[in-house]
């Protein structure tokens, strides 16, 4: 599992390189796209083996899409504007983006990299059930599962309140 682990972080960084330096400012969109999408695929499936097979490291795939989620949403205070998502705003509606204009496609594409996430959690979770037969292995018991973990470090959280007072 170890392999995988590294198999994922090495496509993760290729991916970043490819839609950064492959792209850039001048195709904005284009980069966007070839960082976001295969990122939040690839963060999905990365869910599922990790929530299964290493929980320890379950949240990985997660905290590392909300950094990438940063890092092309959000602008240096050095080179205001320099951020990718600004720049492909600006080529998709065709006029200076700045202000709330940002932080509302920011929001948008955040809902998007997890609904993709998602997506692609649930088909690697039903495609793992149909190739070994495993039912408690599928995409519903993977988002029952996934469930009954926060809610029960929801409690946990709760029950430690209530002893605190």
């Amino acid at each position: 599992m170890k392999f995988f682990g590294w198999l994922y972080l090495a496509l993760l960084i290729a991916v970043q390189l490819i839609g950064w330096f492959g792209f850039g400012r001048p195709a904005a969109w284009t980069a966007l796209m070839v960082i976001v999408v295969p990122s939040s695929i690839l963060s999905g499936a990365a869910f599922f083996g990790f929530f299964y097979w290493i929980r320890a490291y379950a949240a990985l795939p997660l905290v590392l899409l909300m950094l990438i989620q940063m890092e092309v949403s959000s602008s240096s205070k050095y080179a205001p504007g320099s951020a990718l998502l600004c720049h492909a705003m600006s080529q998709v509606l065709e006029k200076k983006v700045g202000g709330g204009e940002t932080y509302i496609g920011a929001a948008v594409l955040f809902g998007c990299m997890f609904l993709l996430g998602g997506v692609a959690a649930f088909a690697t979770a039903e495609v793992y059930r149909l190739v070994t037969g495993c039912e408690k292995r599928g995409g519903m018991a993977l988002f029952r599962e996934t469930g009954r973990s926060f809610a029960r470090w929801d409690n946990k959280v709760a029950e430690e309140k209530d002893n605190e007072t």
